[in-house]
């Protein structure tokens, strides 16, 4: 109790002698982040322009290509935490940032500064995401500015991009219409379980770690703790999807009713929990306004005032 009552005192210490001042980045570091953000907004250019990605609605066809540029820096990002991870790795806590994790961590959080802006603006975005991201960026910068903590995070990142690309991958596939395929379920479950596993047990110590290391800046601990707990969230959510995966599975089995690998199958339409989807996304459809048209009333308000 006693190391409880000081562990919150150093805490509450170190907020109330915070001051702007502190959050100060290099030159360097501002023109890494700027560059880092114009190379992911060109990489979503090329893909905008140059592949050609067709689906039923536009915002699919953003939500995909947006995806595409995630599931890059996933990648990206992983092999570079792992690289820093083996060569760098310590037992101890709250230590000063070397190079390559200033680094990664700026051409992340150009990343992230990236993806928030595009998705909001292309309309693929929930609250959910953006509550993630900022939670993210405010750990990243913290970590940046005070040139601390960079080691923790990126065991965070570690945990949170090892199921980020079939994440990603899962809802491309869905995007071209193969929700009700072998290859679509197969995924989900996979990304399910990769996610649970490595959230609830990697997770859970990499945010205990965090949280209780006293070296540790506080806003590294207030997000990395934010961050883990939007992840329970989500845990609550898989859990309940992987029941109704189940209970969908009994059905199919139940009619003799089997999905397809890449095509949809016409028989699935007489499931009573297709047909249970179909009228729930029918009264949940709300006919979607243009960003273009949203600008326009904004402006219009604007002048207004």
């Amino acid at each position: 109790m006693d190391d409880f009552t000081e562990y919150f005192q150093t805490l509450w210490k170190d907020i109330l002698n915070l001051s702007v001042k502190d959050f100060k980045i290099t030159q360097y570091q501002i023109q890494l982040i700027i560059v880092s953000n114009l190379i992911w907004w060109l990489l979503y250019g090329f893909i905008h322009f140059f592949i050609p990605i067709t689906h039923k609605t536009k915002k699919e066809v953003n939500d995909t290509k947006t995806r595409i540029v995630s599931i890059i820096h996933a990648t990206y990002a992983t092999i570079l935490a792992f690289i820093d991870f083996f060569y760098n790795q310590t037992s101890q806590c709250g230590q000063y940032n070397n190079d390559l994790q200033n680094f990664i961590l700026c051409t992340s959080l150009g990343y992230f500064l990236y993806d928030t802006i595009a998705c909001i603006l292309l309309d693929v975005s929930d609250i959910e995401m953006v509550i993630h991201h900022l939670s993210v960026m405010l750990g990243y910068y913290s970590g940046i500015s005070f040139n601390h903590s960079a080691a923790e995070m990126l065991r965070g990142l570690l945990v949170a991009d090892v199921s980020n690309p079939i994440m990603h991958m899962r809802m491309i596939v869905r995007n071209y219409g193969m929700k009700h395929t072998k290859l679509y379920l197969n995924m989900d479950i996979v990304y399910m379980f990769i996610y649970i596993i490595a959230r609830s047990i990697f997770g859970a110590m990499s945010c205990y770690f965090t949280v209780f290391c006293k070296g540790n800046l506080f806003i590294v601990k207030i997000a990395g703790f934010s961050v883990w707990a939007q992840s329970v969230l989500f845990m609550r959510r898989m859990l309940d999807n992987l029941r109704h995966r189940y209970l969908d599975y009994l059905e199919r089995r139940e009619k003799g009713i089997e999905y397809h690998w890449f095509e949809f199958n016409k028989k699935i339409e007489e499931l009573d929990y297709y047909k249970r989807s179909i009228k729930k996304h029918k009264e949940k459809y709300v006919p979607n306004v243009l960003n273009e048209d949203k600008l326009f009333i904004f402006l219009k308000c604007l002048l207004k005032i």
